[in-house]
């Protein structure tokens, strides 16, 4: 160790820290530097490839008051002042290193010794190892470090730092820690084609290349298709959300790109991405199941859909063969019974069927084989019924009670072949003989006869018999002896002038010879003798209460008929109410009634109404909901009360709300003949209904009201001695409608009920 001159003496005396400010003063001799395989700065450590390559090296830390390295804090204790950094690679040997200090001293003349540090990262990293010299450091003192299973090819740094600035000469010793040998790496993945399939979306997967010779810990550089990834360990983990091929290349060294000890190989492998499609198994839909929803997809059809997926790390696509089976076909059950106590019973739905059914399908749920889907069937039902109403006849001179069958089967339609075969008893002492097999029985005696239909029918492949009895209810004499006085059908009320027609209502089947009489009117048609309805204008000067119109007739079995009817004047009903209306959306509306004054008065309807001026014929009406209301407007003409009735319906207009109310009923069409067939009229519970001469076999009647809706049904029985009925029934106030049926004859009718 060289001697100090007296001025560093003197500064060290003052203080220490002074010294550190001075950063100029040269207090201490240099030695020449000649140290192999180290540096200052920790960027220019070179690599020693092999630590052994590093035996017998000898230096000197340079100066502190010339250092221009790096200043590492605290290598051991002390703080950074002149460092010098080593580094090195081996293949895995233990070693043994062993530096010799000598001739320490810093800028106060004393020698404060060395530290000497193991790391794996210069100026950092994880420390090995650390060693201090004593104080004073004596001469040759030795620092040894052992590192007994270094890792293969990891680079070790060795730094040395001089105590509060010493300058030491240091020799260093390896045994141990011969050079790695060269870096060649095997495939990624050790995979032998150098081709990796994987799934579209794969996430996290990790590639990984491991050296020919193991073990050895280089520095790797990854790209992906040419571009470098911020990975440089011997594995890197990536993400595939694209479908592709992709090229992934590894190449290593031993230490670093710019200080290594060799490079290795440049090893690729190509990295095929495609997206998975997997197939489930066919799926079996049966027909109600169209519109299934599968994922975002209705199916509706058969075919092969396909549904993507992007799940955690996987991007797939799943394809399924739907099949959506047709409808089952629907078998068919005709069912046909004689008698609505038998009706067809459903044991799938529980339901009796006690009208008529045409083509109702019958779900089965869950009914066929194999794929428990829904089925049906297609039932019809129809009730055999038939009614009969008896009267006389005369033909050629000679009586005959005739049947009129009339056949009420309630086929919906649907189309019943039916055959009758008529058998004839008489029944003497409640026991029947049989005495024909005629449609129509000749009678010369009074009798109880009895008829005995049989109806042969078929029905697709049902087919059956239903057999009928009626007992006759005409009193035979009545004709056969002193026919039955006739009536006639017409208005019985009327204004003085009116013009009315009228007609004969009898079981004569052609009468002829007809000699008409009418007090307080005159005949106006041409012929009448020859004609069995005739039109009459009623004295308009009448001074009389009424009149009165007669008519005597003839058939080949008789030549005493008679019908007679009264005719009451100054009252009449007629259409001067106006036209029935229809309005959407609006509760009110405008009358329009013939006359200058009267009286509107409320017939029915679903909820109130209110007349602006009821005795205004033009006046307007306001109901309090929708639905069919009828009005009658009253009014006085030369002294005649006349009135007449009008419907309107106030429909809510708006699709959606159908329902709301119940619609009016059309009826059938008023118009026709100009002699009405038949009247009718509603007093205390009982419709009285007349028939004209025309009718001459059994009625059937129907009883609706304005809705629509069926209040009665009902047969009437011709009877010589009747020229109209009574039906007792209960109706509230309201416009009703009469539909009458007699064979090929259909009309209908409307009357009142008033309060």
């Amino acid at each position: 160790m060289k001697g100090l001159d007296l001025n560093c003496t003197f500064l060290h005396a003052i203080r220490y820290l002074l010294f550190l400010s001075l950063n100029g003063i040269a207090c201490h001799l240099v030695y020449a530097q000649n140290c192999p395989n180290m540096a200052t700065f920790c960027e220019d450590v070179p690599l020693t490839c092999g630590a052994n390559n590093l035996n017998n090296s000898s230096c000197t830390l340079e100066a502190s008051n010339n250092y221009q390295g790096d200043r590492c804090n605290e290598l051991c204790t002390g703080s950074a002042q002149n460092q010098t950094h080593y580094a090195f690679v081996s293949n895995g040997s233990k070693i043994d290193i062993i530096v010799t200090v000598n001739n320490c001293s810093n800028a106060w003349g004393y020698n404060p010794g060395l530290d000497f540090g193991m790391s794996t990262s210069c100026c950092g990293g994880e420390k090995i190892a650390c060693k201090r010299s004593p104080q004073p450091i004596p001469p040759n003192y030795q620092l040894k470090i052992t590192i007994a299973s270094p890792i293969p090819c990891k680079i070790y740094y060795m730094d040395l730092d001089g105590y509060e600035g010493s300058v030491c000469d240091y020799t260093i010793n390896i045994t141990g820690g011969n050079a790695p040998q060269p870096l060649i790496l095997k495939n990624i993945n050790n995979d032998a084609n150098n081709i990796i399939e994987m799934s579209q979306g794969a996430c996290s997967q990790k590639f990984k290349v491991d050296p020919l010779n193991e073990p050895c810990e280089g520095y790797f550089e990854w790209t992906l298709d040419g571009q470098a990834l911020n990975d440089f360990d011997r594995e890197v983990r990536l993400d595939f959300p694209n479908e592709g091929d992709f090229v992934l290349c590894v190449q290593g060294y031993i230490g670093v790109p710019n200080y290594n000890c060799g490079q290795s190989n440049l090893t690729c492998t190509t990295i095929k991405v495609k997206k998975d499609q997997l197939y489930g198994n066919t799926r079996i839909l049966c027909n109600e199941q169209r519109g299934f929803k599968w994922h975002q997809q209705k199916i509706n059809s058969s075919g092969v859909y396909t549904q993507g997926f992007n799940t955690a790390c996987h991007i797939f696509d799943s394809i399924v063969e739907f099949i959506l089976l047709p409808k089952p076909e629907s078998g068919r059950i005709n069912y046909v019974s004689c008698t609505r106590s038998d009706p067809y019973f459903d044991p799938i739905q529980k339901n009796y069927y006690r009208n008529c059914t045409a083509n109702q399908k019958i779900p089965i749920p869950k009914s066929t084989e194999i794929y428990a889907c829904d089925s049906s069937y297609i039932l019809n039902v129809a009730y055999v019924d038939l009614k009969t109403n008896f009267h006389l006849t005369c033909k050629n001179g000679n009586v005959f009670m005739v049947p009129e069958i009339v056949n009420y089967t309630d086929t919906c339609g649907i189309g019943i072949e039916m055959k009758y075969s008529y058998s004839w008893f008489e029944k003497t002492n409640n026991n029947p003989i049989f005495i024909g097999s005629s449609q129509e029985l000749k009678i010369i005696k009074k009798g109880n006869y009895q008829l005995l239909v049989l109806v042969q029918y078929s029905f697709g492949s049902e087919s059956g018999i239903c057999n009928f009895t009626f007992d006759e209810e005409i009193d035979e004499d009545s004709y056969l002896t002193s026919p039955n006085t006739g009536s006639l059908l017409g208005k019985n009320e009327v204004c003085k002038g009116d013009i009315e027609c009228y007609a004969i209502k009898d079981i004569v089947k052609d009468p002829f010879s007809f000699n008409w009489n009418v007090v307080e009117g005159d005949i106006i048609t041409t012929n009448p003798d020859l004609k069995d309805s005739i039109c009459v204008r009623w004295h308009k000067n009448s001074s009389m209460a009424g009149g009165k119109i007669c008519v005597s007739y003839s058939d080949s079995c008789s030549s005493s008929l008679q019908a007679c009817l009264d005719i009451a004047f100054g009252r009449s009903e007629k259409n001067i109410a106006g036209p029935d209306q229809e309005l959407g959306g609006v509760l009110g509306t405008k009358l329009n009634a013939q006359g200058k004054k009267g009286l509107w008065s409320y017939a029915g309807g679903p909820g109130t109404a209110h007349f602006a001026d009821p005795t205004d014929p033009k006046t307007r009406v306001r109901v309090s909901r929708f639905g069919a209301y009828t009005f009658k407007w009253t009014t006085i003409e030369d002294g005649c009360e006349i009135y007449g009735f009008l419907t309107i319906n106030f429909y809510i207009e708006f699709p959606q709300l159908q329902g709301e109310y119940i619609p009016p009923f059309k009826g059938y069409g008023l118009t026709g003949p100009s002699v009405d067939l038949f009247q009718s009229h509603y007093l205390n519970r009982q419709l009285n209904i007349k028939f004209s001469a025309e009718i001459k076999q059994s009625i059937r009647y129907q009883i609706i009201n304005i809705q629509g809706q069926l209040i009665d049904v009902g047969t009437i029985s011709q009877n010589l001695n009747e020229s109209s009925i009574y039906v007792n029934i209960d109706l509230k106030p309201g416009i009703y409608f009469l539909n009458i049926e007699s064979g090929n004859l259909n009309r209908v009718s409307r009357f009142v009920v008033f309060d």
